[in-house]
């Protein structure tokens, strides 16, 4: 990744290489998935850093190029984490960590990157992109062997990332059955061929290529395919290139930038490019890595000062990264041996040679073998239980989404039932129940349907209050909801009857422990949704909470809808008026009894538009994001993510939920010893909440 500038026909690499990390940093700092259409950034990366690599095998043996390579790239990162894993620590990253806890036998891949560096939730903008350092190690210590296949068989040996890439996008081939190799596996797929075609350039066999006999119908072709796979095999998203597309795109642009290799002349022209260019090349490994600390410290200015916006947080990002490097760019020029400092370079030179690398070797393997392994049960699991309601107006991905929930999710509550005017029960809509069912079962998973008082288009509280008040018709209507059970065999049923004014509570709360009575004689479990408050308002709801606390198993508190359909545009369940919402209601119902609502959905409020804000759910909200090239933004205060668009000319706002908002809800779950949470509701949610929720036996980062 490195530049040099040993010779005049090399300049071009520099040129590409200083291009392609500002492209890098420019994509995260918008938070677009744009990036690969209008530059694969990645691949030219890979491909510059292939052709160094062949001009170092050329230079020496395979052992001293690799040496020399990792000499560049291992001291830059070693700096970065002696900043970065102390300041995860002093934030309180432990083996608890309900996200990514620490593993201590793992921090050695801070040391020589074979897996990525792990890192904590907090700091996962800066970890994330550390993918690339490890990518690169691999791509590096590979070479020899690389370079020798190269040399038999080269165009073979460049298509045969391509056809890994296609037999894992087509599944002829699982990477995940590797463990945590996956990363890898994926990665070389991906840019492999990119990093051959570095190969290719060094050694003159591009420049031996016809344009138009080969390069421009390899181009046409590689583009072309590329464009079919995306458009065939498109997901929820918009413009976001992986697999194939993405290897084919960035083969196709490399293949195009390093045929063409362009005079340099025209920078060496342009005041100030030419060092420019010459301070990227020589500090690329310390801008890459540092580039991501400034965008967080940047956009945190942002918030603090109230200037969150793109424009702002682009000019101080910039400025940061720039210190960064010039902070910190001694380390990775030194280690490149230059300018030759003797101290230093005899220090970096011992290290690195044959010498220190088996002594490096040596120390790695005594800390992997001392390091204190995770233990096998470190923690109970985290909840007492975890719930999740699927709606028969959104079934399909519902079911989509339950193979995510393995291993967190404990009981599955279906919106299936309506209550009557006379008591009895009726199916609110026809969705299949069979399939719920069975997929429910595969799981484990308890069954606990759900009954709601929503009916002809909205939340009927009359009708309830008649059932509740009047004796006889309380009696039918707990009689038909214990013959429902029973007769299908469910594990339970949920009361999700809102709307409810202060008149009803008190024959509700009769209701509850009524019902709680004849389903408990039969075994069988009694949940309740009630509205989430901070206070006895409107007065009665505190008697409420304490008679369902006495009737029920779950108390599922909504904890949710702060900001809803019909309200100004605002965060769905900010952290503050969540904390106040359990806050009460400990005072009222038993921890282990109370459980917490989280919330999957969020709504799309149209500043220009008649009627109520459009629900959305995580995977909807990302799909507006990108369509309407919106910047996704974080507001601290709420703990919870927001983006503003245009459509139209109107103008929109989207507030919604995603994992790391929902790990603040979590960790309140922990610290006030909750019983546990549901979520309202299955099918788009973010599918990083089921790590959440799985911690801490889960603590594998990328999933």
């Amino acid at each position: 990744m490195t530049g040099s500038a040993v010779t005049p026909r090399e300049r071009y690499l520099d040129v590409y290489l200083s291009v392609a990390l500002v492209c890098v940093m420019g994509a995260q700092l918008a938070g677009t998935a744009w990036r690969p259409v209008v530059v694969p950034a990645m691949g030219v990366l890979f491909a510059v850093a292939g052709s160094l690599m062949a001009r170092s095998l050329e230079h020496g043996g395979g052992f001293d190029a690799v040496a020399r390579q990792l000499r560049r790239l291992l001291p830059p990162l070693w700096l970065l984490g002696a900043v970065v894993v102390p300041a995860m620590f002093w934030h309180g990253w432990t083996v608890r960590d309900g996200v990514d806890p620490l593993r201590w036998n793992e921090l050695v891949y801070w040391i020589v990157p074979l897996l990525d560096p792990p890192g904590s939730a907090w700091a996962a903008d800066v970890t994330e992109p550390l993918w690339y350092v490890r990518a690169y190690l691999w791509f590096v210590v590979l070479s020899p062997v690389l370079m020798w296949a190269f040399r038999r068989w080269p165009v073979g040996t460049v298509l045969a990332p391509l056809a890994l890439v296609v037999a894992i996008g087509a599944g002829g081939l699982d990477p995940d059955a590797l463990g945590a190799a996956a990363g890898g596996v994926r990665d070389f797929a991906t840019f492999g061929a990119c990093w051959l075609l570095g190969f290719a350039d060094r050694t003159g066999a591009l420049r031996r290529l016809p344009v138009s006999g080969a390069v421009a119908p390899a181009v046409s072709v590689a583009i072309c395919a590329g464009l079919a796979w995306a458009l065939t095999h498109r997901g929820t998203g918009w413009g976001d290139l992986d697999g194939i597309p993405l290897a084919l795109w960035s083969v196709a642009i490399v293949l195009l930038l390093l045929r063409w290799s362009p005079s340099a002349d025209p920078v060496e022209r342009l005041p100030g490019a030419s060092r420019l260019v010459d301070f990227t090349a020589a500090r690329a490994v310390t801008l890459y890595l540092w580039h991501s600390v400034a965008i967080a410290l940047a956009w945190a200015a942002g918030d603090e000062f109230g200037v969150a916006r793109l424009g702002p947080v682009a000019v101080v990002a910039a400025a940061l990264t720039v210190l960064a490097a010039v902070l910190f760019g001694w380390v990775e020029v030194i280690a490149a041996g230059r300018p030759r400092r003797p101290w230093w370079n005899r220090g970096v030179a011992v290290v690195f040679s044959r010498t220190g690398l088996a002594a490096l070797t040596a120390v790695l393997v005594a800390a992997w073998a001392t390091a204190p392994d995770p233990p096998a049960n470190p923690e109970p699991e985290r909840f007492g239980t975890v719930g999740a309601y699927i709606v028969p107006w959104d079934q399909d991905r519902g079911l989509a989404s339950l193979p995510d929930t393995a291993g967190a999710l404990n009981s599955l509550s279906p919106v299936w039932y309506t209550p009557t005017d006379g008591g009895g029960l009726e199916r609110n809509q026809s969705s299949e129940i069979e399939p719920v069912v069975r997929r429910a079962e595969s799981l484990g998973l308890e069954v606990i349907p759900s009954i709601s008082n929503y009916r002809d288009d909205h939340w009927d509280g009359a009708l309830v209050h008649r059932l509740v008040t009047d004796p006889q018709l309380r009696a039918v209507h707990v009689a038909a909801i214990t013959s429902t059970v029973r007769t299908n065999g469910w594990d339970g049923i949920d009361i999700d009857y809102e709307a409810l004014t202060p008149v009803s509570y008190a024959a509700f709360g009769e209701f509850l422990r009524e019902l709680g009575d004849a389903l408990h004689a039969s075994g069988h479990r009694l949940t309740a949704a009630l509205p989430a408050v901070t206070a006895d308002d409107p007065r009665g709801v505190a008697g409420l909470y304490a008679v369902a606390g006495e009737a029920v198993d779950e108390v599922r508190i909504m904890a949710y809808d702060h900001a809803w359909s019909g309200s100004d545009p605002g965060p769905i369940a900010p952290v503050a008026w969540v904390a106040d919402v359990v806050r009460f209601a400990v005072v009222h119902v038993p921890r282990d009894r109370l459980v917490l609502g989280l919330a999957a959905h969020g709504y799309d409020w149209n500043a220009g538009g008649e009627g109520p804000a459009q629900s959305v759910m995580f995977a909807d909200a990302m799909a507006a994001a990108e369509h309407h090239a919106g910047s996704v933004y974080w507001d601290t205060d709420a703990q919870a993510p927001w983006f503003a668009y245009l459509d139209g000319g109107d103008q929109h706002a989207v507030w919604f939920e995603d994992a790391a908002s929902l790990a603040a809800k979590v960790e309140l779950v922990d610290e006030h010893g909750l019983g546990g949470v549901f979520l309202w509701r299955l099918g788009g949610e973010d599918p990083q909440l089921w790590r959440v929720l799985r911690a801490p036996a889960d603590g594998d980062r990328r999933g």
